[in-house]
């Protein structure tokens, strides 16, 4: 069954592509604050901590990544069916803990 291609499901498509750039300015938010950490080690933990951080913001840097290749899918996606594809994102949300 073949979907049609109609103003509604173009808008839903672009809803998704906002919705993947904002959680891929979230993961890199993060990641930031992970390399902002490191820099902040107390020496006496500096393998733990160093360690840790990198391993968390490397891992929230590739999400952040495979977030943008969704949303490129998306608007190929887009393009494909004659659409023209946002490059707005929602909000994103931001917050001062690492949760």
């Amino acid at each position: 069954m073949a979907v049609e291609v109609t103003p509604d499901y173009i808008s839903l498509l672009n809803q998704a592509v906002s919705r993947e750039i904002q959680v891929s300015i979230q993961y890199m938010l993060q990641h930031a604050k992970m390399e902002k950490l490191i820099r902040k080690c107390i020496p006496e933990n500096i393998l733990l901590d160093k360690t840790t951080y990198e391993a968390v913001g490397k891992f929230l840097r590739e999400i952040a990544i495979q977030e943008m290749n969704h949303a490129a899918t998306t608007k190929y996606r887009i393009y494909y069916l004659g659409g023209v594809a946002t490059n707005k994102s929602h909000k994103p949300s931001i917050s001062n803990k690492l949760t």
